[in-house]
């Protein structure tokens, strides 16, 4: 609106390479204009920078516009690694601020969390990180919704360790007691498998329902911490 007063933020990130590099050494010489003999020698080199700023043509990856009336944010950002998470460093660490998270985003946020939570604490114990989603998975079949708090209480009721950082964790997007739907069915199709991938680049793909039917499929771990899958009853082995 005509009169209001924004603030603009633009991040700029550095970036790696080359440019010119002046120094000056002295050196005895004439200098025609000069009565001083002691003229610095200019040298010029090219060198290796990493903190350049991005050229005047470079698009902006990153920007915040507040309106300092209602300080209603407008915000351009981009998902960064932090302490092994990806997160989105901008608005949840720089700004504090949550945005109005749309539900796909907000089943993202809750499976990376789940998984990360699982993957921290369970380490080599694939059944127990297996049998995590596969719970996820059936909370969402049984109530066609994620009840966030709910979820909590199945996945690490019993374990207040786990209990804690999940609650912790989606306090931080202001999830913790949210109810969310997702109509898309696509969106939720993920949690309709497991997905594994070995440390020799094996990748094992296993539809939930085939997972849950015990008689078929087995997970074993040896004293060493090393995984055997064992899949039964399978009829026709087809190589795509």
């Amino acid at each position: 609106a005509e009169g209001t007063i924004y603030l603009a933020l633009l991040k700029m990130n550095y970036k790696e390479s080359y440019t010119h590099e002046i120094t000056a050494s002295d050196s005895e010489g004439t200098n025609l204009n000069s009565n001083d003999s002691n003229i610095p020698v200019i040298n010029t080199g090219i060198v290796k920078s990493r903190a350049l700023l991005p050229s005047a043509t470079s698009r902006i990856p990153e920007a915040v516009i507040i309106n300092l009336s209602d300080y209603h944010i407008k915000l351009l950002e981009k998902r960064y690694e932090i302490n092994g998470e990806k997160a989105y460093y901008l608005s949840e660490n720089f700004l504090i601020c949550h945005t109005n998270i749309p539900p796909k985003k907000k089943l993202n946020i809750l499976t990376r969390v789940i998984n990360n939570i699982s993957n921290k604490y369970d380490g080599a114990d694939l059944k127990t990180k297996m049998d995590t989603k596969s719970a996820l998975q059936k909370e969402y079949v049984d109530r066609k919704s994620f009840d966030v708090e709910e979820i909590g209480n199945k996945l690490f009721g019993k374990s207040p360790e786990k209990k804690s950082e999940f609650d912790e964790k989606m306090e931080q997007y202001d999830l913790q007691y949210d109810n969310f739907t997702v109509t898309n069915e696509n969106t939720v199709k993920k949690l309709e498998k497991q997905f594994m991938v070995t440390d020799s680049g094996i990748e094992i793909s296993i539809p939930m329902e085939t997972y849950n039917k015990l008689a078929n499929f087995e997970v074993q771990t040896d004293v060493t911490g090393k995984s055997t899958i064992i899949i039964r009853n399978i009829d026709n082995l087809v190589l795509k």
